[in-house]
């Protein structure tokens, strides 16, 4: 080998030795520092660790301070009561339904609404609906019945009846008609005056009948009742035919006793004057219409078992003029008229 080779191999050798020399420092040189960066590291770290502890249990301390505080308090019993003591199964009824789909369940309450109201209510609305109208319309026709029977019987005591009622208006004049308070309270003198007469003369032994020896204690209350009817008759006036309305007024009253201060019976006055529709200027003052027809029903306040006797009062008093007013002073005998 020749000796230029020799260097240049030798220059080759102490090149490699020194780089690898510098690789090794290197590498101490960058482990060290590595492991400084390191020590730093958890040095921070443990700082910031031991801050957050701190923090951490103070905050732990607080809660569990206000759970204390907490426990002790109603509040907090009556949130978290005790277990119960065994426990409660579901019932089979609860489990059945729980299984059953909803539509199912739908259908299932629909069919039982509807066989409620075919079984039950329309059931009940055929055994009571139709007797209850079957029972008002024969109630209706009863009444109807009655009351017809009642008018037909003081349409013929009126029309039987000779006790003439005129106005003290028509007195004086006979084209002045009366105010309507007025000619009430005349019929009430009037009907009280033929009542008592009755009384003093024990007629169809009313007084009798009532225990009454003294007629001064009978009084009439108010109106309690007040109803009309009309009957169409033909008449005739110098040969001249008409048709007439003849309106008939039926007014109730109490009788009392006033020693006694109780009511004693029903006063029923009927009255049937002329309602003349055709010539009643050519005949009014002609027929008198200002004269009315009354008869008087006492219907006793007590009733028997078979009935109470009913007094018919139609004809003039035999004691004198009943539109006679020194017969008796009402005023004072009468209540509210």
């Amino acid at each position: 080998m020749s000796q230029l080779t020799r260097l240049g191999l030798g220059k080759s050798l102490y090149f490699q030795q020194g780089f690898n020399t510098f690789l090794k420092r290197e590498s101490t040189i960058t482990t060290k520092f590595t492991s400084s960066q390191r020590q730093i590291h958890t040095t921070l770290y443990k700082r910031s660790n031991s801050s957050l502890n701190s923090l951490y249990n103070l905050k732990k301390q607080q809660i569990l301070q206000q759970c204390r505080y907490l426990s002790g308090t109603s509040l907090l019993k009556s949130y978290y009561k005790p277990p119960k003591g065994r426990i409660v199964m579901p019932s089979l009824l609860g489990s059945l339904l729980d299984k059953i789909p909803d539509p199912i369940k739908l259908l299932i309450g629909i069919t039982a609404v509807a066989s409620l109201f075919v079984f039950v209510a329309l059931p009940i609305f055929i055994m009571v609906v139709p007797p209850l109208v079957v029972g008002s319309w024969l109630s209706y026709r009863v009444y109807k019945y009655k009351y017809n029977k009642q008018m037909k019987e003081r349409w013929t005591n009126v029309l039987e009846s000779t006790l003439v009622f005129k106005p003290t208006a028509f007195k004086n004049n006979e084209s002045l008609l009366p105010p309507i308070e007025e000619a009430d309270r005349e019929l009430a003198k009037f009907t009280l005056n033929r009542l008592v007469d009755s009384f003093l003369m024990n007629e169809d032994g009313i007084a009798d009948y009532f225990n009454i020896n003294d007629a001064n204690v009978l009084a009439l209350g108010q109106i309690e009742g007040i109803s009309y009817d009309w009957n169409v008759v033909s008449k005739i006036h110098n040969n001249l035919h008409y048709q007439a309305e003849e309106l008939l007024t039926v007014q109730s009253r109490a009788l009392y006793n006033k020693s006694q201060s109780e009511k004693i019976a029903t006063l029923i006055t009927s009255l049937r004057s002329d309602q003349n529709e055709k010539f009643q200027d050519v005949i009014e003052n002609a027929f008198g219409v200002s004269e009315n027809y009354v008869s008087l029903e006492i219907v006793p306040a007590t009733k028997t078992f078979l009935g109470s006797k009913k007094f018919i009062i139609n004809t003039p008093s035999p004691l004198g003029n009943d539109n006679e007013d020194e017969i008796i002073d009402v005023k004072g005998f009468t209540r509210d008229l």
